[in-house]
């Protein structure tokens, strides 16, 4: 089970690997039992105009359950979680139904039915 290192700021230009190495540094010394590390979320923080950067959520997962327990316990910025094997499907379906619309209402206002390749959308 892996666990989310909260709050991991960066600049705009920096690369996955410093983010994830500034993730393990958070962890300190149990940064050598990482077995595998991905960012999880980036947000952008743009609050204060001369302060623009991101915010990470990194996971970490490491060699032993009990030691990430133990690390959740004792650290706020840290949290225990299962990974979701869950992948989300992408339809088409909407973005077909928004076109049929656009081209009634366009129909309905007299106008000629540009050609349109739902391809190019996704």
């Amino acid at each position: 089970m892996p666990i989310i290192v909260n709050q991991i700021s960066s600049p705009l230009n920096a690369t996955e690997q410093e983010v994830i190495s500034t993730a393990l540094k958070k962890l300190g010394s149990v940064s050598k039992h990482a077995i595998d590390c991905e960012i999880h979320k980036s947000s952008l923080d743009a609050r204060k105009r001369n302060d623009i950067h991101f915010v990470h959520s990194v996971f970490v997962t490491l060699d032993s359950a009990d030691l990430e327990k133990k690390l959740c316990e004792k650290n706020t910025s840290l949290t225990y979680v299962e990974r979701s094997v869950y992948k989300p499907v992408i339809s088409t379906e909407k973005a077909e139904l928004s076109l049929q619309v656009l081209d009634q209402q366009e129909c309905s206002q007299g106008l000629p039915l540009p050609s349109r390749d739902i391809d190019r959308l996704f």
